[in-house]
């Protein structure tokens, strides 16, 4: 009976140890579930607030306004860097380098205005050209993850886009090269590839392709398609879709008599602004021009990296040569055979309509971008780089012509000389009353200014108002030879210097600057303000000048996505 009794105890006992083992099991695998579930809801969490924290950076890249910022954390520069406290966790983003080391995690890079790739935060994977690399960290409750992507802003993907209908009536060719033509070449069938025409037009005859056309891409509209039967089409044809994102650009944002600085975020004349008669034969234009009224070249308009820009409509005569821009604020009509030569390049804006007529595809070629908000007609030419109409009204009519799409062409990248502004040059030399020979008005203009707080006795720097040279000389006695061997030229000859307000160029006797002369005028310059070595007033600098068609659209309407990665 007492055996049997302890026997009952000791199973009791050994039930119970066994039931307390696995309460405390079950509740351990209770706490260890409970704890994993609220570390997958925190990843989960924390993915989703570096996700956010992408989309707020991108929002400042994309849509700000304001161009600096546009740019941001293009130089990593160390206040490119972003906390943001979200849903009681927090979001972290860095374009600078120290401050990712600090924080253990990866810096971005933003290329979206760069035309080379550049290096990332790996060596190993350079950032594209037109791209950026945007890397987030979000934290919550002691998890963190980490989002990365990558956004690129494509060329403009159209070589013909319009805002109204297109029609041709046939002969016509729309492809894309890789490369540009050889001078006086036709490319091979071979050498032709995909590109695309687009319009947006809503009409049931929005797009119009005559005999023997041929256009290696897609046809898209908003309205209807009609091809010939003749027609080739190497891509789909899309009618009844979406409208695309046309560009869209003021070409009044370019008159030069109010270019924008944005030192100070005011528009002002630009100095030294050339004008450009109403009437001219075969002019060469360098720097920035403007014809107020209307215009008439003939004999063809050579651009020598030169900006024209004509307040009233615009004929041209001989087709355009050299590489710079023209704008028109009415209509244009260009005309006569423009030579096959490769380092021709235009960027031609119009407010209104636009004929171009040439002697034929093999003979006429125009490159560049074309952009007008009238009607656009084209004949008989080779047109390569990008085409843009923007009139919903307006029709554009291309027949015997040849539209080859090239981004590079379509592009317009160059320097333009600062100019001269006489206005800035404190000598000048009054030339009446000399006794020279024939009739001389006017005066030249020098700059000259010490570049010490020692002066008159430190370096002082002379301007070549003709030449646009700086010259360092040692004293004010220097001043008076650099100027006087300026204003002679040469032994036998005068000084060829600036006219009265810039507007010409006059001769002046070599024994101008006689030691009278310059001992009354020493008083004058004598308490000229120091300044830093170069720091002409005289000379605007050198300006880039770029015309894009992907950068007149704004950066949300163009962006893609190539990448994207969590973890």
């Amino acid at each position: 009976m007492k055996r049997t009794q302890a026997f009952s105890l000791g199973n009791t006992v050994v039930v119970i140890a066994v039931a307390s083992t696995l309460a405390f099991t079950i509740a351990a695998a209770s706490l260890n579930h409970l704890n994993y579930s609220n570390r997958v809801a925190n990843g989960q969490q924390a993915q989703n607030i570096a996700e956010s924290t992408l989309a707020l950076v991108t929002e400042k890249l994309l849509n700000d306004s304001d161009a600096k910022k546009r740019d941001l954390g293009s130089t990593h520069e160390a206040s490119a860097t972003f906390t943001y406290q979200l849903n009681g966790g927090q979001g972290v983003i860095t374009f600078n380098p120290g401050q990712a080391a600090d924080w253990k995690m990866p810096y971005s890079t933003n290329n979206l205005g760069g035309d080379n790739p550049v290096a990332g935060n790996d060596p190993s994977k350079p950032i594209p050209k037109h791209s950026a690399q945007l890397i987030a960290r979000g934290t919550i409750g002691g998890v963190t993850r980490q989002v990365e992507c990558v956004l690129y802003i494509p060329p403009f993907p159209y070589a013909v886009a319009t805002a109204g209908p297109f029609q041709s009536d046939g002969k016509l060719i729309i492809g894309a090269l890789n490369e540009a033509l050889k001078d006086g070449q036709k490319p091979a069938p071979e050498e032709i590839l995909k590109a695309n025409l687009a319009s947006n037009s809503r009409d049931p005859k929005a797009l119009v392709l005559g005999k023997d056309s041929r256009v290696s891409g897609d046809v898209r509209s908003v309205g209807g398609v009609e091809t010939d039967k003749t027609v080739y089409i190497g891509g789909r044809v899309r009618p009844g879709e979406d409208p695309i994102q046309i560009p869209k650009e003021s070409v009044t944002k370019y008159d030069p008599d109010n270019a924008f600085d944005p030192a100070t975020g005011t528009y002002h004349p630009r100095p030294g602004l050339q004008t450009m008669p109403a009437v001219s034969n075969s002019p060469t234009v360098s720097g920035f021009s403007k014809c107020r009224g209307n215009m008439t070249v003939t004999g063809g308009l050579d651009l020598k990296g030169g900006v024209l820009y004509v307040q009233g409509s615009a004929t041209i005569e001989g087709g355009i040569r050299g590489k710079g821009a023209l704008f028109v604020e009415n209509n244009l009509t260009l005309t006569g055979a423009t030579n096959l030569k490769t380092d021709n390049q235009v960027a031609v804006l119009s407010g209104g309509d636009v004929s171009i007529i040439g002697s034929g595809q093999e003979s006429s070629l125009f490159q560049g971008l074309l952009y007008n908000e009238g009607s656009f007609k084209a004949q008989q030419i080779t047109l390569m780089g990008v085409l843009i109409q923007n009139k919903e009204s307006a029709v554009t009519n291309i027949t015997d012509a040849a539209l080859y799409y090239q981004s590079s062409q379509g592009k317009l990248e160059m320097v333009v000389n600062g100019a001269v502004d006489p206005s800035k040059g404190n000598i000048s030399i009054n030339a009446l009353g000399l006794g020279a020979t024939g009739a001389v008005t006017g005066s030249a203009v020098f700059e000259v200014y010490p570049v010490t707080s020692a002066a008159p006795n430190g370096p002082w720097e002379v301007v070549d108002p003709n030449t646009r040279q700086i010259y360092s000389v040692p004293n004010m006695a220097a001043v008076h030879t650099k100027v006087k061997e300026l204003w002679d030229g040469s032994t036998s000859g005068g000084l060829v210097g600036v006219g009265e307000g810039g507007s010409g160029l006059i001769v002046l006797p070599t024994n101008i600057l006689s030691g009278a002369f310059w001992t009354n005028y020493q008083n004058d310059i004598k308490d000229i303000p120091p300044r830093s070595p170069g720091d002409s007033k005289m000379l605007s600098k050198d300006e880039k000048f770029t015309l894009d068609p992907s950068q007149l659209l704004t950066r949300k309407d163009n962006v893609r996505l190539l990448y994207w990665k969590a973890r």
